[in-house]
């Protein structure tokens, strides 16, 4: 890595835009539009500046390795996944998976300077086992989805259907299903989002907070849009709050509480920002 430059793009305060010199900066908050916000802070550094990387050397007087692996989609591990490699080498081809779970794929590295201390963890993926393949499929490098129906499997056309991972994939979905009642839908996600207050928790990443506290099917559409429309009512009452998070591939990290302010591209990679992948998240107003 070359020579960092020192800007907001470089600086740890302004990720989540969490900077509060941005804040008090009267420039700064006069400027409406994005390119002249990304150019603003490119050109700006202040005393408060911290480095969002490690610049070594520098004294370390322990290392902590945490190897506690991610709980995401923790409740999919051991399900049937329809996967589509991106490598040109599969030609577009699903195949049929088993989920297993988000495994690693490199280290997140981060230092202390006042404890001068070193926390090592995992950066981890969603890894999928592809039966015709005998390997390891990561998210990062495919399409994929939980299979949750038979319908879903259609998509697999070029393989035997005869194979003894479809006859099982096919029994085992058939044996699963589980419709929810529309009745009584709103009181329950009503209910629901109560005792997550009570139990001072976070809505995660919606609508999958609800979806696996209600047990409710993620392939009923109507039943989704149901408590889409619920979760929007009760954000409009003021119980709830919206926020759209998004992750580049550079790990840098976005929080919007209104998308008007969304900027087009990364201002540390100038990657292109895509609203398709955002993600959304609902949360409580204690």
């Amino acid at each position: 890595m070359g020579k960092i430059t020192k800007n907001c793009s470089t600086c740890k305060f302004g990720m989540f835009i969490i900077c509060q010199t941005l804040k008090n900066n009267e420039e700064y908050q006069q400027i409406k539009e994005y390119k002249k916000i990304w150019e603003f802070k490119q050109n700006f550094s202040c005393d408060n500046y911290e480095s969002i990387f490690i610049e070594y050397p520098i004294e370390v007087s322990k290392i902590n390795n945490n190897i506690n692996k991610s709980r995401y989609r923790g409740n999919s591990i051991g399900k049937f996944v329809k996967i589509t490699p991106c490598s040109e080498e599969y030609k577009g081809k699903t195949f049929l998976g088993i989920y297993l779970g988000e495994l690693p794929v490199g280290h997140g590295i981060s230092y202390n300077p006042d404890t001068k201390e070193l926390d090592v963890s995992f950066r981890n993926n969603p890894g999928v086992f592809v039966f015709d393949l005998n390997k390891i499929v990561y998210g990062y490098e495919s399409f994929w989805g939980i299979i949750e129906k038979e319908e879903d499997l259609k998509e697999i056309t070029d393989s035997d259907i005869e194979n003894i991972w479809y006859v099982r994939a096919l029994k085992s979905l058939s044996q699963s299903k589980n419709d929810i009642s529309s009745e009584g839908l709103e009181n329950k996600v009503r209910e629901c989002v109560l005792n997550n207050k009570n139990n001072k928790r976070i809505i995660g990443f919606y609508p999958a907070a609800i979806i696996k506290d209600l047990n409710v099917d993620p392939t009923n559409q109507e039943c989704i849009k149901q408590i889409n429309k619920i979760l929007t009512d009760m954000t409009t009452e003021g119980v709830l709050t919206l926020i759209y998070h998004y992750n580049c591939e550079c790990d840098q990290n976005y929080i919007f509480e209104d998308l008007t302010n969304m900027p087009e591209r990364c201002d540390f990679c100038d990657e292109e920002i895509y609203k398709d992948m955002l993600n959304l998240e609902y949360r409580i107003v204690r």
